[in-house]
Formats: structure tokens, sequence, C-alpha cells
């Protein structure tokens, strides 16, 4: 029995890969457009572990439902080399982050690289600023933050409330389409749609232009999320991965994931685009914080 057992020791042994690299990279379920995609969560991990796999590195992928909890693991431990989250939460928590990470990225969308978001009104209101929103119905993205982000800047310039003090109702869809219809068929007075899926809409029906109207845009400066690696990690696997990203539709399966994931391609983030979001979001706590002083009163 015991030269049994020490044969199938033997033959494991032989048998287990040994990797040039291996790393672990963490993502969040929800408040990222990788939430689109949480129904396919283990075909999304096996496809970035195939891609490693072509590198003899091993890549491990976790999932977490709380941004707070993948934050934590990131800066207090040694588990995760690279993690995704939203936006608005890299800029709340941006001087710990930089301390401690290196090489930012994110995703572009039918080959643009910036979001522009834009706020649409029914035509029959007239709607000429945020200050029309007073009392009135609007939809939102749910899994956007960044688009809500806006809104509530804006609603604080024009209206000095935030925008849920302002708005009668607001709900949510998960897709930005079912926005731009549901304000259409006058289901709802406002909503906050990307300038893409605008375009893409009014292509397929150019008499949106008679029943919705676009009230304002925002700058073309935003991304659907913002990925990044721990200063520490391996400098190979960075460039691993960058090198995929690279050229990604040559690789096994990578258009069916990136069709499910409504991207087209990956980017590095250069600084000055950090910048600019930086005086974007610092301009919006400055003014949230105002507001929810003088409400506290």
């Amino acid at each position: 029995m015991k030269k049994l057992i020490i044969l199938c020791i033997l033959i494991l042994c032989l048998n287990a890969k040994e990797y040039r690299h291996i790393s672990t990279f963490g993502f969040l379920s929800n408040g990222t457009s990788l939430q689109n995609f949480k129904d396919g969560q283990v075909a999304f991990s096996l496809w970035i572990e195939e891609l490693a796999s072509l590198y003899d590195s091993k890549l491990d992928v976790e999932y977490y439902t709380d941004k707070n909890d993948i934050l934590h693991e990131f800066t207090t431990k040694n588990f995760l080399d690279m993690i995704v989250i939203p936006v608005p939460f890299y800029f709340e928590n941006k001087k710990q982050i930089d301390e401690i990470s290196d090489d930012f990225w994110s995703v572009s969308i039918n080959d643009k690289k910036y979001i522009k978001y834009i706020l649409i009104a029914r035509k029959e209101l007239n709607a000429k600023s945020f200050k029309d929103l007073k009392d009135k119905k609007i939809i939102l993205n749910e899994e956007n933050n960044i688009s809500e982000t806006w809104l509530d800047k804006q609603s604080i310039i024009y209206n000095n409330k935030r925008y849920k003090d302002v708005v009668r109702e607001e709900f949510y869809e998960k897709k930005e389409s079912t926005i731009l219809l549901r304000v259409f068929f006058g289901k709802s007075d406002f909503g906050v749609i990307s300038e893409n899926v605008w375009d893409t809409m009014l292509e397929l029906n150019p008499a949106i232009k008679n029943r919705v109207d676009i009230v304002a845009s925002s700058k073309k400066e935003h991304f659907p999320f913002i990925g990044f690696f721990k200063k520490e990690s391996n400098k190979d696997i960075r460039e691993i991965f960058f090198n995929i990203a690279s050229d990604l539709k040559q690789f096994p399966k990578s258009e069916q994931i990136m069709d499910l994931l409504k991207f087209d391609a990956v980017f590095k983030i250069e600084k000055d685009s950090l910048q600019n979001l930086e005086k974007f979001y610092n301009e919006y706590y400055d003014l949230r914080k105002r507001v929810d002083n003088v409400n506290s009163f």
C-alpha cells in the first residue's frame, strides 16, 4: 500500500506543470461593465487562464461583490496583482491606490477610448437644462455609476441640490438602449445614456429624434472602469498582459468574449486622462460635500 501511495505521488509530480509565472487578478462582479457578464464568469475565467497558459503562466481570477473588500485585499495583502474597480471609487481612494499601483488600463467601446454621456428628455417637455429635472421622472443605468455621478454634479451646479432631491422619482434599467426606448415611449421624462448608444439607436430608428431631445452632454473623457497592477507585481506578468491586449483578437475565443462584454480593445490610460478626470471628480466631491453640509443643518 505504501508503495502504491509513493507511486501515485511520483506520477502527480511528473505530470504537474511548472509555470514561469503565477498571478491572481481580481474583478468586481458588479459595479462595472463586467456585471453584464456575471452569469458567464466561469467562461471568462477559463478564457483568461487559457491566454495565460500560452505564455506558460498560471492566472487565477477572483470575483468580489463588494468594492471595499477587493480594495482591502489589494492594499493590505499580497494576494492580488491586479484589480478592476469603478472609476468613481478609484478617485475616492486615489491617494491610497496610487502609492502602490502602476500600469492603469481600461477598455474602448466601438473604437472609442472615451465615453460621452448625454441627458435625454421627452421632446414635449421642451427641456433646456438640468433645472428642468424638478419633479420629473428619470431613468438611469443600474450598472453605471459614472453617468449618475455626472448627473449628480450637474444637478448640484444648476439646482444647488443633488438630483435625488430634485426629481420626483428615479428608477433603473440594465441596458442603455432600454432607457432610451422608455423615454421614447413616454415611460420616463428623462434618462442618461452614452452618446454611443444614442448614435447606434438613431441609425436603427431615425424617428427617435422626433420624440426625444438631447438636453446636455458631458465631456468625452470617461471610461467604463479602471484596472491597475500592484507596483511590486511581476513585471513579466504585466508585459504579458499588455502584449495580449495589444492584439487581442488574434487569440482563441477572444472575439466571443469581447462581444459579450461589449468592448473591442484594451488600452493603457495616460496620465493626462487621469488628471482631467481627477479635476472632474474633485469638483464633484467638493460640491457634494458643500450641499450635504447645507442640508445637514
